[in-house]
This record gives C-alpha cells, sequence and structure tokens, in this order.
C-alpha cells in the first residue's frame, strides 16, 4: 500500500527537521542553522549542520546528507513509508488510507521477509516454551523469580536442542533460503545446509523503538559458548543502536522523565517486576552514543546500574561521558552486597530496590567515590591521580553554573583548593575545546557569481525562469566551477520540481556535495536580491571571455613566434572584438 503522492511534500513542508533530528543529537543554535556532534561516525569536534528552512541536513566530517525522512530512515532503520508515516505523526499531520503501492525496492523487499521470518521465529520460540523438552527451562524460569504475566509481556521462549527445527519450519513456512540466512537466525554448513544459531537457549525476543522483532538474545542452558549469545548484525538490527525494554519502557521514562538501565535482559525483567518499569537494557555490553541519544529522546534524567564487577564498573565509568555529553542529569546506582539487580530483587525485594533507587547519588559523587577508591587523597601525587581521574567528566558537562558548583563539591570532598580544579579544568580546556561551534565553511573554491544565483535559485521562486533563461541563453553553465550543481538545479525548475537540496545532493560527486553543503550552510552570507540576477550573469560572462581572450593571447605568441603574420593578423582582429564585449560588459 502507499500513500497519495504529494503527502510526502506536505509532511515535509510541515514538519521541523530540527526539532526531529533533535530528538536524537544535541543541536545548537548557530546563526540560521543548527549544529552538533554527527551521529553517524564517532567524532569530539561537532560537523553536522541542520537547515531549518532548507530542510536538509550535511555532515562536514563524513559526508552524511539528506532529509527529515532519511534521517528517520537512517537513525531508526526503517523504509521510507514507515519514515513517513513516523515523521507526519510527530509533525501532527494525519495519515491518509493509503491505496495500493508500486513495487517495493529490494532493500524494501528484504527488510519486509525478514520482519515477516522474525515475527514467525518469536512465535516458535514463545510454543517451543510449553513444550516437554523445555520443562527444565519452565522450572529454572520460576526458580528466577519470573512471573508468568512477565514470560509473556517480555516474550520469553525456548531454542530447541536440534540442529535444525527452526530453519526447517521457515522453509515450510515457504521461506526461501536466500531469505532465511540474512536474518543471522541460522547459519550456512559448510555442505550448504542451514543449521539454527539458537539452539538449547532460553529466548530473549529484542524489539524495535517501534516494537518489531528485530533480534534475539539466548542464554545457554547447557555449557555451551558464549553463555549469552546474541542475532549478528542484519539490515533489522543494530546491537549498537538498540535498547532492550525500549519500546516497553518508552511510556514510563516519558512519564517519570528517568530512565534506569541496567546491562542484562534479567536484569531489566526483575526491574520491572519490581514496579520500577521505566527500565532497559544495553545488552551487556557498555553504553553507545547511539543508544545515549535514545535515552536523551525520552528523559532528561539517567540512573546507571550496572554490574559491580569489574567489567560493570568499567561499563559505568564509560557511559557516564556519553549520557553528559547529550545533556542529561546521571545518577549512579551502586547496590550493597556485590549484587546484581537481578539478584538484589530476587534477594532483598522489590520495596529494597526502589529505596536504593531513590538515593542513588549524582554522577560526580559516584565518580569522587571511585577517584579515592582508586587513588586516595593522603598525598599531593594522590590528590591529584583524583583530580585527573574526575576531570574529563566534568568537563563533559555543558552548563557552566552546573560545572562550577560541581568544581566546588569535588574540591572539597578531595580536599584541593577549588581554584587548583578551575585552573586544571581552564586549562584542559584550552587544549581541546568543548563547545559547540559551526563547521568552518569555506566557500573560496566558489565564485560569488556563482555562489549568489545558486542562492536565488534555491531562495527565489520568482527570480528562477529568469536566470534559466539567461543562463541556457548564454550557454555559461558548463564552464562554471559549480556547473553540476546548477545544472541539477536548471533540470528541477525545467521539470516544474520544486528545488530540493537532497535529491541534488544525491546527483552529485562527494566533492560536488560539500561545495553545495558549504553554499546552504554559509553562515556569513549576505541577503542576495533578485535584481542583481544581472550582474552576476555579466560576470560569468565576462570570466568567460577574459578567458577566452588568455588563450587568444597564446595563440597570437605562438602565431607570431611561427611567423605566420595572416593568423596574427585574424586573431588580433578577434581580439578586439574580445575587447568589445568585455567593454560592454564593464
Amino acid at each position: 500500500m502507499a500513500l497519495p503522492q504529494d503527502f510526502a511534500q506536505h509532511v515535509k513542508s510541515v514538519a521541523d527537521i530540527a526539532r526531529i533530528v533533535g530528538e536524537s543529537v544535541r543541536l545548537k543554535k548557530a546563526g540560521n542553522n543548527w549544529v552538533g556532534l554527527c551521529p553517524f561516525h564517532q567524532e569530539k569536534t561537532p560537523s553536522f549542520s541542520v537547515h531549518s528552512t532548507k530542510q536538509f541536513y550535511y555532515c562536514f566530517g563524513c559526508g552524511a546528507k539528506g532529509d527529515v525522512f532519511r534521517f528517520v530512515m537512517e537513525t531508526e532503520r526503517v523504509d521510507f513509508l514507515e519514515a513517513l508515516k513516523r515523521v507526519a505523526q510527530r509533525a501532527g499531520v494525519p495519515i491518509p488510507a493509503e491505496r495500493p503501492s508500486a513495487p517495493a525496492t529490494p532493500e524494501q523487499r528484504q527488510r519486509a521477509k525478514l520482519a515477516e521470518i522474525h515475527e514467525v521465529a518469536a512465535e516458535f520460540f514463545r510454543k517451543q516454551l510449553q513444550s516437554a523438552e523445555a520443562a527444565s527451562l519452565r522450572e529454572l524460569i520460576r526458580k528466577r523469580g519470573v512471573k508468568p504475566e512477565s514470560t509473556d509481556e517480555f516474550g520469553l521462549g525456548y531454542a530447541p536442542s536440534g540442529p535444525s527445527a527452526l530453519a526447517n519450519l521457515l522453509k515450510k513456512e515457504g521461506f526461501k533460503q536466500e531469505d532465511i540466512e540474512p536474518s543471522g537466525l541460522v547459519i550456512r554448513r559448510e555442505s550448504g545446509g542451514l543449521v539454527d544459531r539458537f539452539r538449547n537457549r532460553w529466548i530473549f525476543p529484542i524489539k524495535s523503538e517501534s516494537g518489531k522483532v528485530i533480534a534475539f538474545g539466548g542464554r545457554a542452558l547447557g555449557d555451551d559458548q558464549p553463555k549469552y549469545l546474541n542475532s549478528p548484525e542484519t539490515p533489522l538490527y543494530s546491537k549498537s543502536r538498540t535498547l532492550y525494554n525500549l519500546y516497553g519502557a518508552r511510556e514510563a521514562i516519558r512519564k517519570a522523565n528517568r530512565a534506569i538501565i541496567v546491562e542484562g535482559y534479567m536484569d531489566a525483567i526483575a526491574v520491572h517486576q519490581a514496579g520500577v518499569t521505566n527500565v532497559v537494557a544495553s545488552c551487556g555490553t557498555a553504553l553507545t552514543s547511539w543508544q545515549s541519544r535514545l535515552l536523551a529522546k525520552y528523559a532528561s534524567e539517567v540512573v546507571v546500574n550496572y554490574d559491580p564487577d569489574s567489567a560493570g564498573v568499567a561499563a559505568t565509568d564509560r557511559s557516564l561521558s556519553l549520557l553528559l555529553e547529550e545533556g542529561l542529569t546521571v545518577r549512579v546506582l551502586r547496590l550493597t552486597g556485590g549484587l546484581d539487580p537481578d539478584l538484589f530483587v530476587r534477594e532483598k525485594g522489590a520495596k529494597a530496590y526502589q529505596a536504593a533507587l531513590d538515593e542513588a547519588p549524582p554522577f560526580f559523587q559516584y565518580l569522587v567515590v571511585r577517584a579515592l577508591e582508586l587513588h586516595g587523597k593522603s598525598t599531593p601525587e594522590a590528590k591529584l591521580a583524583s583530580l585527573n581521574f574526575v576531570l574529563p567528566y566534568l568537563s563533559k558537562v555543558p552548563n557552566s553554573l552546573i560545572r562550577s558548583e560541581l568544581m566546588a563539591d569535588i574540591a572539597q570532598k578531595i580536599d584541593v583548593n577549588s581554584g587548583v580544579i578551575r585552573e586544571a579544568f581552564q586549562k584542559a580546556a584550552m587544549s581541546q575545546r568543548e563547545a559547540i561551534q559551526a563547521p568552518a565553511v569555506s566557500l573560496a573554491k566558489i565564485p560569488a557569481a556563482e555562489a549568489m544565483l545558486i542562492r536565488l535559485l534555491l531562495e527565489d521562486a520568482a527570480a528562477r525562469e529568469e536566470i534559466h533563461s539567461l543562463l541556457e541563453r548564454s550557454d555559461l553553465v558548463e564552464e562554471m566551477e559549480c556547473g553540476a550543481i546548477v545544472s541539477g538545479l536548471l533540470g528541477m525548475i525545467a521539470a516544474g520540481v520544486e528545488p530540493d537540496l537532497t535529491a541534488l545532493a544525491d546527483r552529485l560527486t562527494e566533492p560536488q556535495q560539500r561545495l553545495l553543503a558549504e553554499l546552504a550552510f554559509s553562515k556569513d552570507a549576505r541577503p542576495v536580491s533578485h535584481s542583481e540576477i544581472d550582474t552576476y550573469v555579466h560576470a560569468l560572462e565576462r570570466r568567460r571571455l577574459g578567458r577566452q581572450r588568455d588563450s587568444l593571447k597564446r595563440r597570437i605568441l605562438d602565431a607570431q613566434k611561427a611567423g605566420n603574420h595572416t593568423l596574427v593578423v585574424e586573431l588580433l582582429q578577434e581580439q578586439r572584438e574580445l575587447d568589445r564585449k568585455l567593454g560592454e560588459l564593464l
């Protein structure tokens, strides 16, 4: 099914790209644009720009580009139709009834097929949990304190020990081997057959932000290694971009304006059963920048409750920088007795966990305790080591007032003068500036006349026909430094299509795309007027005639050296004609 052809353009004109991008990227105003850290590659200095008026984003670091639909497609891993619906919902645009659609792209067909396969697999695993073979797992689930309603809510299941139970079912359901292999649910044997990836495992379905099953986690029930096995990266699933239980917890997170993040599936289920339903898990890994941005979409505060072992402590330390960079208020919950959240809830009870959660200290108190545990403060050297442990995290706090208050608290706890911390911080800031600034944009490669004409083509509907006519009549486009950009714009205008930066950029080479972005995001560009068109076109004509005159001079010199006086006379006559034309354009 498809939506009306003009619906996408209507949604795009209504949607605020900066607001939608800002749900997952912390943006700051820079002139008429917005800038922030790029969500598509790791960086410390912002190079990602968003232009609200032109409905376009571009990263000057990695070259990522597009409109609001492409951003949602790339960040939320959905096809165009789903992205259109999501943008429409966020923009408050009613979605009309769908009609039969055109054939999907190969990528769309694959993603749709993989979604079907995962739904079949999820139902298969759920049913297998009720089989005789899964009796010992059902007993384990009972002993682990998982309630029947939680088993249903989280879709828990069992992967049988047979080598190809799921693969055979999928084939029986009509899926072809070439459709099944990319799902990550099977492994291809050397013989060419398929064997199930998950065998004799407790299954935890992993859902997307929109509630679709996109992957699975499996806990070994025997001696198989690894103990926990996840689906590999697929067109549906990226581990670094997914939080376990986010779909189920997002409304509770919004309501509380706070998210609790734990490590594992069972931690999330146990905390959820304790009545803390705003809990998600990072699937056993340290938090990623993408996951941090996901959390920032739904809440302003995050409580980190990772396991107390060395790996969990290291993961907590790494997560703090990412969360602070997103402007989040961060607390750290260290449970007593060296217990992880799952064990703590089972041994101490739901009320004890909720009480501990309410007392979770701010991140800087946790950091000071960690610093003193690691280095102490008994000597000047120990104090310096403790200070150096805390300082990098302090620099991630974007608010200067909060940062100043934290300096005073930390100074008191480490027993140093607050001026020492302030001086150390300022030195660090000088060597590595953290302030969000607009990417440096240089238009040195773009002749001024071309830049102004391109801006008029993009911004002034009344000027487009005149510019189109003048450039076509003068045959100037091929000689322009930005000829490919101008040609693309003129093609859109001739076709009666509103110039669109994303569609235009897709036709250009990477260097040309960068030039286009430099034009779009230039913060120093002055207003340009329709009345200036002739001036800019004449400048281009003068440049062309000047180039022709330079070429003619070289030919005259060559003819003089060759003693060809007849040709010299002819060329001098051509030069006088060029001089006359140049004079008319002055």
